[in-house]
């Protein structure tokens, strides 16, 4: 096996973006991060793949927050890409992946580092199938969805925070209300409006890759709960990216208990993502 560097994000996305298609699930946050570092005034970044006989195993890129993120991959080309980076002594802060490639990677670093464990960030990736439920399945009770404009922005930044600060482990709400913020001015974020009851809750479209729309910041305030509005909203944005595109989606959760709405709305569980940091006081 041999790691395959680059310093040029074109010349890493000709490499390896078909590679990345394959598990275009697992391997859709590297479409959000290669978009951000886009925006770096440098030129230069860092990405690799790991190949073996000339086809590519693993493929990983360094993030702006100084993180891996690994790709879906072979645990023989994640261990080789290991040795590869201590030799560098590389300095990165942490990893990110699929997870059990990414803690066996973190728990390897580990060892050749002193400082204390972190905890771990997890989130699950769902997608939608041909068995998810349809909005003609349960009807539309009269919702509809209402594009946010700068009219209703006051509210869609107070429930964006409010999302922040109901999460576990707790969000930062400037980072919350900037992807908000981009949302709207995309007009791919969405109130859930019912007539005489006003706007019920809010989400929308990250992003989108070859065949699925991310849908984020689902939220319905506390005192419109347990009514279907959550439910009514997701569906409203799945018909809304068959009927325009005809994509599929895909929705991030760190929601571990009991009756997940999302896997008995039909969405299958595609991937256990996971990130830690390294150390709490590193410093490069």
């Amino acid at each position: 096996m041999k790691v395959q560097s680059f310093k040029n994000l074109s010349g890493y996305i000709n490499k390896s973006e078909d590679f990345l298609f394959k598990n275009e699930v697992s391997n859709n946050l590297f479409w959000e991060v290669l978009e951000e570092l886009k925006k770096k005034t440098t030129s230069t970044h860092w990405a690799a793949n790991v190949m073996h006989a000339g086809n590519i195993k693993l493929s990983v890129i360094r993030t702006p927050s100084n993180y891996l993120m690994l790709s879906r991959g072979d645990k023989l080309a994640c261990n080789h890409l290991l040795n590869y980076l201590k030799k560098k002594n590389s300095d990165i802060f942490g990893v990110a992946g699929p997870a059990l490639l990414s803690l066996s990677f973190y728990r390897d670093w580990m060892k050749s580092i002193s400082g204390q464990s972190q905890p771990e960030k997890n989130f699950l990736i769902f997608k939608s199938t041909s068995k998810t439920l349809r909005l003609k399945d349960i009807g539309d009770h009269g919702f509809t969805l209402k594009i946010v404009g700068d009219r209703e922005w006051p509210r869609a930044r107070l429930w964006a925070l409010q999302f922040a600060r109901e999460s576990s482990p707790e969000l930062c709400g400037t980072e919350l209300v900037a992807s908000a913020k981009k949302m709207m001015r995309a007009r791919s974020l969405f109130f859930l409006h019912k007539k005489d009851s006003g706007s019920l809750g809010m989400a929308g479209f990250a992003r989108q890759t070859r065949n699925y729309k991310v849908i984020n910041l689902v939220y319905v305030p506390a005192e419109h709960r347990n009514r279907g509005v959550g439910k009514n909203l997701v569906l409203q944005l799945l018909n809304q990216a068959k009927t325009e595109e005809n994509k599929r989606c895909l929705l991030f959760s760190d929601y571990s208990g009991d009756k997940n709405l999302y896997l008995e709305m039909g969405f299958r569980l595609e991937s256990q993502y996971s990130e830690r940091a390294f150390v709490s006081n590193f410093i490069s």
